[in-house]
This record gives C-alpha cells, sequence and structure tokens, in this order.
C-alpha cells in the first residue's frame, strides 16, 4: 500500500531541482498571464478614431498587392521590418474573416480600413502585445540562464508591471519589436561568451539586424558584438587573428543581410536615404521629445527618462547593480 505523500514534497521521482523548475515555470506562466491581462485591459482605446500615428500599420496596409501603388517606398523614417510585419498580421486578419464570413472580397476588407479602422487596429496592437509578452519570457531566460532562476522571476514581474511596457502595448509602434529584439540580442552575446562558434555569431548578428531592421538605432548593438567578441577570447588579442576575426565577420555580415532584406530600397536611394536620416536626426534634435535642443541626449535618459519611466528607486538600483557587475570583474558580467 503506497504512503501518502506530504504536502509540500516533491512527487515520488523527481528531483528536488526538478519540482523547482516546474514550480518557476508555473510562476513564469502566471506573471505572463497577468502581464498579458493588464496590456489587453483598455485595448481598445479611441477606438474607432485611429488617433495615434500608427504608422507600422498605415503603411502595412498600403502594402497590398491588388490596390495602386500609393505608398511611398522611400519614407525611410522607419526602417521597413514594421511595415511587413503589421502587413502580415492583417493576411491573417483578411484569412480568418474570409473563412468566417465576414470579409467577402480583399478590396472591399482593405477599403472597410479607411471607413472603421477598429478591428485592424485591435490586430495591430495585439501584435504588439505579443512582442512585448516576448520581452518578458526572453528577459527571464537571460537571467534565468546567466545569473539565477530567483533574480529571472523578479525581472519578469518588475517587466510585467512596468507602466512604460503596459503604455507601448497599447499603441501600434517600432519600440516594442526594437526592446524585444534588443533582449534576444543580449541572449545571444551572452551564448556567444559562452561558446565563441560561428554559429554563435551568426545568431547574434541575426538578433541585431531584426533589431536595426526594427529601428534604425538598434543597429548600435553591433557594437556589443564587437565587444563581446574580444572579451570572450583569452587572451584579448587572439580575438585579431583569422579564425576570431572571420566569425565576427559572419556576425557583422549575418546583421547586414537580416537589415538589407526588409530594406532594400536603401542600397539604390542611399542618397535620399541619408538625406532623410539626417533630417529625422534634427527633428529630434530639435526637441521632438520635448527635451532642451541645448540638453545632451545622457543626460535626458539618466535624469529625466529612466527614472520617470521605472520609478526613482528601481532607476537607482539599475544604476547600483550595473556598478556591482562592473566590480566584480567577470567577462560574463
Amino acid at each position: 500500500m503506497s504512503q501518502r505523500r506530504k504536502k509540500g514534497t516533491p512527487p515520488t521521482g523527481g528531483s528536488p531541482s526538478t519540482w523547482s523548475t516546474i514550480s518557476s515555470h508555473r510562476l513564469l506562466g502566471a506573471v505572463l498571464v497577468t502581464g498579458v491581462l493588464l496590456r489587453l485591459w483598455n485595448i481598445g482605446w479611441g477606438l474607432p478614431y485611429l488617433y495615434e500615428e500608427a504608422i507600422p500599420l498605415r503603411f502595412g496596409m498600403k502594402l497590398w498587392p491588388s490596390l495602386p501603388p500609393s505608398v511611398d517606398f522611400h519614407f525611410f523614417v522607419y526602417p521597413a521590418f514594421g511595415y511587413y510585419l503589421q502587413l502580415f498580421a492583417q493576411y491573417l486578419h483578411f484569412c480568418a474573416g474570409y473563412i468566417s464570413g465576414p470579409y467577402e472580397s480583399l478590396a472591399g476588407f482593405v477599403s472597410l480600413f479607411e471607413t472603421d479602422p477598429s478591428a485592424f487596429t485591435l490586430v495591430a496592437r495585439c501584435t504588439t502585445i505579443l512582442f512585448d509578452a516576448g520581452i518578458i519570457v526572453m528577459s527571464y531566460l537571460v537571467l534565468d540562464r546567466y545569473h539565477n532562476r530567483t533574480s529571472a522571476l523578479v525581472a519578469a514581474v518588475f517587466i510585467c508591471f512596468n507602466v512604460l511596457h503596459v503604455r507601448q502595448s497599447h499603441l501600434v509602434n517600432v519600440d516594442t519589436l526594437l526592446a524585444f529584439f534588443s533582449v534576444a540580442t543580449l541572449y545571444c552575446l551572452y551564448r556567444m561568451q559562452e561558446e565563441p562558434t560561428t554559429r554563435s555569431y551568426v545568431m547574434s548578428g541575426i538578433a541585431i539586424g531584426f533589431a536595426a531592421a526594427s529601428k534604425y538605432n538598434g543597429g548600435i548593438l553591433i557594437l556589443a558584438l564587437i565587444a563581446v567578441h574580444f572579451l570572450a577570447t583569452r587572451p584579448i588579442p587572439e580575438g585579431f587573428r583569422p579564425a576570431g576575426l572571420f566569425r565576427l565577420i559572419a556576425g557583422g555580415a549575418a546583421a547586414a543581410v537580416v537589415f538589407l532584406l526588409f530594406n532594400p530600397l536603401i542600397i539604390p536611394h542611399f542618397a535620399e536615404f541619408l538625406e532623410k536620416f539626417r533630417n529625422t536626426e534634427t527633428h529630434m534634435e530639435a526637441g521632438h521629445l520635448g527635451l532642451d535642443p541645448g540638453a545632451s541626449t545622457i543626460a535626458y535618459y539618466v535624469f529625466e527618462s529612466l527614472p520617470a519611466n521605472l520609478g526613482l528607486p528601481i532607476a537607482i538600483a539599475a544604476f547600483l547593480a550595473s556598478g556591482w557587475l562592473a566590480a566584480k570583474r567577470d567577462r560574463k558580467y
């Protein structure tokens, strides 16, 4: 006759570590569900009127092949990955509606966007929520693998309830895409530091390429790829050897290929791209974000943006944690 298991003990045949893993995954699942529900709450704000810019959605709707070529393919203010993502999401939206009955034709489906964009906007905002939920999961994976499970769960909870994340999830934007692929890049770079193989370099490059294809400033992550390349070699001068440089070039090439795959028109119209890129840069420097044009970018983020969006206690904790990691002098950190 089997004995009754005491409450709180692992099931028979299971190790404590296995039981702990199951409990952690359940907690992560609870955090993830809570985060998604928070982001779904009031997702229909403003509808049926589309008050937000929603540029990825607007451009994505103009990419349907059956419509007149009314889209300016030389827009270049944002990279095009967000446009194609929204095009794909609306394609799934049309297929579901066509099969179930509400949409009888593609022309009628697209014309409906001009009269009542509610359904289109909800699909687009849910796409943003999907990637923001991905940030919670990817942050957990990074910390669980390369630090510890407790910090992974704490980070997931902080992101779940972060007001900036919740607010951005209610918008059809490119910032959430950039944040997701930035955290994915961090995960790949840790893998690269741990196992400096050509495959790990290429995977890091692909993640960086998607970050840059979401928003141009994601391209700065290529500097992190270079830094990790030299930190992963022992001693550091080994990074200049042909085999190491080949891996680094492979990673950079992967990033470039992914970026250009979604932005092929930049090459034949490079001069126009540079002009519009500089105009956008000037526009931002002139105070688009509501900051003093004379203030430095670093000062704005350190003293205004981060405390406002994280809260002053967590912002201070983040800076202290960064200093603590740097003081440990561990290449991983």
